[in-house]
């Protein structure tokens, strides 16, 4: 596998890793279905652009 390739699963990984978390916290917030899925989904979405 190449280091480019290597380096976007890595990022990928990370990426996954920041959404799980965020997943879990507003879950144990409350948030669940599809509103805990809007509200990740926002939150994360300025990451996956930036």
């Amino acid at each position: 596998m190449s280091t480019l390739k290597e380096n976007e699963k890595e990022i990928e990984g990370l990426t996954q890793q920041k959404i799980d978390e965020i997943t879990n916290i507003y879950s144990e917030k409350g948030f669940e279905n599809e509103l805990l899925k809007d509200v990740v989904n926002v939150i994360t979405s300025k990451e996956r652009i930036g």
